[in-house]
Protein backbone atom coordinates (compact mmCIF):
# COMPACT_ATOMS: atom_id res chain seq x y z
CA UNK A 1 0.00 0.00 0.00
CA UNK A 2 1.58 3.38 -1.00
CA UNK A 3 0.79 6.90 0.84
CA UNK A 4 -0.34 9.42 -1.53
CA UNK A 5 1.22 13.22 -1.09
CA UNK A 6 -1.27 14.09 1.50
CA UNK A 7 -0.52 11.63 3.87
CA UNK A 8 3.08 11.91 3.48
CA UNK A 9 2.44 16.09 4.17
CA UNK A 10 0.81 15.15 7.05
CA UNK A 11 3.46 12.61 8.60
CA UNK A 12 6.09 14.39 8.26
CA UNK A 13 3.81 17.72 9.22
CA UNK A 14 3.50 15.95 12.94
CA UNK A 15 7.18 15.34 12.72
CA UNK A 16 8.15 18.74 12.33
CA UNK A 17 5.80 20.35 14.60
CA UNK A 18 5.54 17.87 17.50
CA UNK A 19 9.22 18.73 18.89
CA UNK A 20 8.61 22.49 18.33
CA UNK A 21 6.24 22.80 20.99
CA UNK A 22 9.06 21.94 23.34
CA UNK A 23 11.74 24.14 22.33
CA UNK A 24 10.93 27.12 24.22
CA UNK A 25 14.22 28.95 24.36
CA UNK A 26 14.42 29.66 20.95
CA UNK A 27 11.32 29.48 19.62
CA UNK A 28 9.27 27.48 17.01
CA UNK A 29 10.02 27.23 12.94
CA UNK A 30 6.86 28.95 11.30
CA UNK A 31 5.75 26.30 8.59
CA UNK A 32 3.91 29.20 7.00
CA UNK A 33 5.86 31.42 7.12
CA UNK A 34 8.52 29.38 5.64
CA UNK A 35 5.85 28.41 3.07
CA UNK A 36 6.75 31.83 0.94
CA UNK A 37 10.24 30.64 0.24
CA UNK A 38 9.05 27.78 -2.09
CA UNK A 39 6.33 27.35 -5.09
CA UNK A 40 3.76 24.98 -6.55
CA UNK A 41 2.14 22.76 -4.76
CA UNK A 42 5.06 21.02 -2.96
CA UNK A 43 5.35 24.07 -1.09
CA UNK A 44 3.96 22.92 2.63
CA UNK A 45 6.22 19.84 1.91
CA UNK A 46 9.36 21.75 1.62
CA UNK A 47 8.43 24.10 4.32
CA UNK A 48 7.81 21.06 6.64
CA UNK A 49 11.65 19.78 5.81
CA UNK A 50 13.63 23.20 5.98
CA UNK A 51 11.49 23.33 9.57
CA UNK A 52 12.38 19.61 10.40
CA UNK A 53 16.04 20.71 9.98
CA UNK A 54 15.96 23.74 11.81
CA UNK A 55 13.82 22.18 14.73
CA UNK A 56 16.90 19.07 15.05
CA UNK A 57 19.39 21.90 15.95
CA UNK A 58 17.01 23.87 18.15
CA UNK A 59 15.76 21.30 20.15
CA UNK A 60 19.58 19.99 20.41
CA UNK A 61 20.78 23.19 22.23
CA UNK A 62 17.46 24.64 23.60
CA UNK A 63 17.87 22.94 26.96
CA UNK A 64 21.58 23.78 26.94
CA UNK A 65 20.95 27.90 26.45
CA UNK A 66 17.94 27.87 28.71
CA UNK A 67 20.77 26.45 31.70
CA UNK A 68 23.21 29.46 31.01
CA UNK A 69 20.20 32.00 30.95
CA UNK A 70 19.70 30.74 34.13
CA UNK A 71 23.03 29.81 35.37
CA UNK A 72 24.79 33.48 35.03
CA UNK A 73 21.55 35.02 36.76
CA UNK A 74 23.12 32.15 39.74
CA UNK A 75 26.41 32.79 39.23
CA UNK A 76 25.43 36.79 40.22
CA UNK A 77 23.86 35.94 43.26
CA UNK A 78 26.45 33.93 44.07
CA UNK A 79 28.78 36.95 43.57
CA UNK A 80 26.63 39.16 45.60
CA UNK A 81 26.79 37.20 48.60
CA UNK A 82 30.25 36.35 48.08
CA UNK A 83 29.24 32.54 48.43
CA UNK A 84 32.68 31.06 46.60
CA UNK A 85 31.48 27.57 47.25
CA UNK A 86 28.19 27.84 45.54
CA UNK A 87 30.23 29.83 42.73
CA UNK A 88 32.91 27.21 42.30
CA UNK A 89 29.72 24.35 41.91
CA UNK A 90 27.47 26.30 39.86
CA UNK A 91 30.62 27.02 37.35
CA UNK A 92 31.89 23.63 37.24
CA UNK A 93 28.48 22.84 35.71
CA UNK A 94 28.65 25.40 33.47
CA UNK A 95 31.95 25.26 32.01
CA UNK A 96 30.95 21.74 30.10
CA UNK A 97 28.55 23.55 28.17
CA UNK A 98 30.44 27.09 27.25
CA UNK A 99 33.55 23.89 26.10
CA UNK A 100 30.72 22.95 23.85
CA UNK A 101 29.84 26.03 22.30
CA UNK A 102 33.38 26.20 21.63
CA UNK A 103 34.13 23.12 20.30
CA UNK A 104 31.19 23.27 17.93
CA UNK A 105 32.38 27.00 16.63
CA UNK A 106 35.22 26.15 16.25
CA UNK A 107 34.88 22.86 14.37
CA UNK A 108 31.85 21.17 12.61
CA UNK A 109 30.22 24.34 12.35
CA UNK A 110 33.13 27.28 12.61
CA UNK A 111 31.90 28.60 8.81
CA UNK A 112 28.10 29.41 11.16
CA UNK A 113 26.98 33.10 11.38
CA UNK A 114 27.85 33.59 15.32
CA UNK A 115 30.79 31.01 15.56
CA UNK A 116 33.67 34.15 15.24
CA UNK A 117 32.57 35.84 18.01
CA UNK A 118 31.93 33.00 20.43
CA UNK A 119 35.48 31.72 19.58
CA UNK A 120 36.67 35.73 19.77
CA UNK A 121 35.02 35.51 23.63
CA UNK A 122 36.75 32.30 24.65
CA UNK A 123 39.85 32.46 23.33
CA UNK A 124 40.63 36.62 22.99
CA UNK A 125 38.19 38.93 25.05
CA UNK A 126 38.03 36.58 28.14
CA UNK A 127 41.76 36.39 28.47
CA UNK A 128 42.24 40.04 27.76
CA UNK A 129 39.76 40.86 30.96
CA UNK A 130 42.01 38.75 32.97
CA UNK A 131 44.49 40.13 32.04
CA UNK A 132 43.41 43.52 32.74
CA UNK A 133 42.23 42.73 35.72
CA UNK A 134 46.13 41.36 37.07
CA UNK A 135 45.14 38.02 37.37
CA UNK A 136 47.62 36.84 34.17
CA UNK A 137 47.08 36.00 30.43
CA UNK A 138 44.67 33.33 29.69
CA UNK A 139 44.53 32.71 25.62
CA UNK A 140 41.83 29.48 25.90
CA UNK A 141 38.40 29.07 27.93
CA UNK A 142 40.38 26.34 30.19
CA UNK A 143 43.36 28.56 31.07
CA UNK A 144 40.63 31.41 31.20
CA UNK A 145 38.81 29.15 33.79
CA UNK A 146 41.33 28.27 35.75
CA UNK A 147 42.37 31.90 36.38
CA UNK A 148 38.93 32.74 37.50
CA UNK A 149 38.65 30.17 40.07
CA UNK A 150 42.08 31.02 41.34
CA UNK A 151 40.80 34.45 41.49
CA UNK A 152 38.03 33.44 44.03
CA UNK A 153 41.21 32.33 46.51
CA UNK A 154 42.35 36.04 46.82
CA UNK A 155 40.83 39.84 49.07
CA UNK A 156 39.70 40.58 45.81
CA UNK A 157 37.54 37.60 44.62
CA UNK A 158 34.52 39.73 43.31
CA UNK A 159 37.11 40.82 40.39
CA UNK A 160 37.24 37.53 39.18
CA UNK A 161 34.05 36.57 39.78
CA UNK A 162 32.38 39.45 37.87
CA UNK A 163 34.57 38.67 35.15
CA UNK A 164 33.01 34.90 34.90
CA UNK A 165 29.78 36.18 35.49
CA UNK A 166 29.99 38.52 32.20
CA UNK A 167 31.81 35.56 30.45
CA UNK A 168 28.21 33.45 31.33
CA UNK A 169 25.85 35.89 30.27
CA UNK A 170 27.58 36.39 26.90
CA UNK A 171 28.08 32.94 26.26
CA UNK A 172 24.18 32.72 26.34
CA UNK A 173 23.71 35.88 24.24
CA UNK A 174 26.37 34.96 21.57
CA UNK A 175 25.71 31.41 21.32
CA UNK A 176 22.18 32.14 20.59
CA UNK A 177 22.88 33.66 17.80
CA UNK A 178 25.32 30.98 16.93
CA UNK A 179 22.82 28.45 17.13
CA UNK A 180 20.90 30.41 14.95
CA UNK A 181 23.56 30.78 12.75
CA UNK A 182 24.23 26.62 12.63
CA UNK A 183 20.23 26.69 12.06
CA UNK A 184 20.18 28.75 9.21
CA UNK A 185 22.52 26.55 7.69
CA UNK A 186 21.26 23.81 7.96
CA UNK A 187 17.64 25.29 6.18
CA UNK A 188 19.96 26.74 3.47
CA UNK A 189 20.63 22.78 2.70
CA UNK A 190 16.99 22.14 2.06
CA UNK A 191 16.69 25.71 -0.05
CA UNK A 192 19.68 24.50 -1.98
CA UNK A 193 17.70 20.76 -2.89
CA UNK A 194 14.79 22.96 -3.40
CA UNK A 195 16.52 24.85 -5.94
CA UNK A 196 18.76 21.97 -7.69
CA UNK A 197 15.37 20.19 -8.38
CA UNK A 198 13.80 23.35 -9.40
CA UNK A 199 16.44 23.93 -12.12
CA UNK A 200 16.71 20.40 -13.26
CA UNK A 201 12.72 21.03 -13.60
CA UNK A 202 13.20 23.71 -15.86
CA UNK A 203 15.60 22.43 -17.82
CA UNK A 204 13.44 19.08 -18.54
CA UNK A 205 10.49 21.11 -18.78
CA UNK A 206 12.65 23.37 -21.25
CA UNK A 207 13.57 20.21 -23.81
CA UNK A 208 10.26 19.14 -24.49
CA UNK A 209 9.22 22.59 -25.18
CA UNK A 210 11.53 25.00 -27.30
CA UNK A 211 9.12 27.80 -27.64
CA UNK A 212 11.05 30.57 -24.67
CA UNK A 213 9.79 30.09 -21.34
CA UNK A 214 8.24 33.03 -19.48
CA UNK A 215 10.29 33.94 -16.96
CA UNK A 216 8.23 35.04 -13.36
CA UNK A 217 9.13 38.07 -11.26
CA UNK A 218 11.20 36.90 -8.31
CA UNK A 219 9.17 37.25 -4.94
CA UNK A 220 10.43 40.33 -2.61
CA UNK A 221 12.42 39.13 0.43
CA UNK A 222 10.69 38.44 3.34
CA UNK A 223 11.85 40.09 6.52
CA UNK A 224 11.84 39.09 10.36
CA UNK A 225 12.96 40.92 13.28
CA UNK A 226 15.93 39.34 14.28
CA UNK A 227 17.78 40.25 17.39
CA UNK A 228 21.82 38.70 16.20
CA UNK A 229 21.67 40.79 12.93
CA UNK A 230 19.76 44.02 13.68
CA UNK A 231 16.68 44.97 13.44
CA UNK A 232 15.15 43.17 10.27
CA UNK A 233 16.62 40.01 7.98
CA UNK A 234 15.77 38.88 4.36
CA UNK A 235 14.58 35.35 4.41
Amino acid sequence: MTRGPSAIALFLLCLAVAPAAQSRFLGECDITFESGRFEGPTRYPWAIRLCGARESVFLKWDAKLEKLDTGWTELQRATSAADWATYRSKWAELLPLMQELEAAAGGTHRSAAGAGRVLGLYRTDLGARLHQAGSGAAANLDASSARILAGLNVARASVAAGIGVEAMLESKQLGHCFVLGVAAAESDKVLSEYRAQARQRRLEEARQDPRPATRRPGKPPRRRHDPCTGPSTAV
